[in-house]
């Protein structure tokens, strides 16, 4: 009998060194060692994982040929920074995983010309930061609280295309909150209640929610995003002050405000 395949002189199938992404978020231990091992990548070293996404993804071909291109442009940009990453698609998103820097702040100063190329290709981007990923399982836990509130996360925040781990964990909380309904979802909201009983809810709450959740409680950012004037933006939040009858740009109102709003913009949606 003619063996074909001799053990002893066993070759590892050809990889790269970018098939760790996925072998990591699909928690394959074996098919992850082999790859480092083949490759001589120390796993312990890769800490932080960036998350890239367009809004609006579709899973038609032009958008899945769109992806790979992103793909290989990811690679490149972070080779031409003399940064050694592993970056792969999975799902709808591009995912790089990034060796420590030698400097804490050296990463922040790529993430506006990253953000800016991605975004050229025409379509906008959503980048999603997760550091201290000091195991796979670190990363398996952190990509999958992306899986599951990255939809809910572009409702809640529409104009914002950065998000680091604070941004989910509250997102998931929200989810929670609304899930479960009943009293829970009736006490997050009854801050507003007040607010009801105004002729123009609908544009006071409109208004809130822009001013807290797009606008870092600034008014005149609040005024362009909503298309308004500086003045009716202040007249507003005058009006929703004296409703409330509180300074809601102090804690802990502030925080039960942005809660309420988000919530409001979930169950909108």
């Amino acid at each position: 009998i003619t063996t074909f395949l001799n053990i002893s002189d066993y070759v590892f199938p050809d990889t790269t060194p970018d098939m760790l992404v996925r072998s990591i978020i699909d928690d394959e231990p074996l098919r992850m060692r082999e790859i480092a091992t083949q490759h001589n990548i120390d796993m312990h070293k890769f800490q932080a994982m960036w998350i890239a996404q367009p809004r609006g993804y579709s899973s038609s071909y032009q958008s899945k040929q769109q992806l790979g291109k992103c793909v290989a442009m990811t690679q490149n940009f972070f080779r031409n920074q003399k940064r050694r990453a592993l970056t792969d698609s999975y799902q709808n998103a591009v995912v790089t995983i990034l060796e420590l820097a030698s400097f804490a702040d050296f990463d922040k100063d790529l993430i506006e010309p990253y953000l800016k190329l991605l975004s050229s290709q025409g379509d906008t981007f959503c980048l999603s930061l997760f550091p201290n990923m000091f195991t796979t399982k670190d990363a398996r836990s952190a990509y999958q609280l992306y899986a599951n509130c990255f939809d809910s996360l572009q409702l809640i925040f529409p104009t914002r295309n950065l998000f680091r781990p604070h941004d989910f964990h509250f997102v998931e909380k929200c989810k929670k909150i609304v899930d479960a309904g009943g009293n829970e979802l009736s006490d997050s909201l009854s801050v507003l209640q007040p607010l009801h009983q105004m002729r123009d809810y609908e544009s006071m709450i409109e208004t809130l929610a822009a001013y807290f959740l797009d606008a870092d409680m600034n008014l005149q950012k609040t005024s362009e995003l909503l298309f308004v004037h500086r003045n009716t933006i202040k007249y507003r939040i005058g009006q929703i002050r004296e409703a409330l009858d509180c300074d809601f740009n102090s804690m802990p109102m502030a925080s039960t405000l942005y809660e309420a709003v988000a919530i409001t913009r979930l169950m909108k949606q």
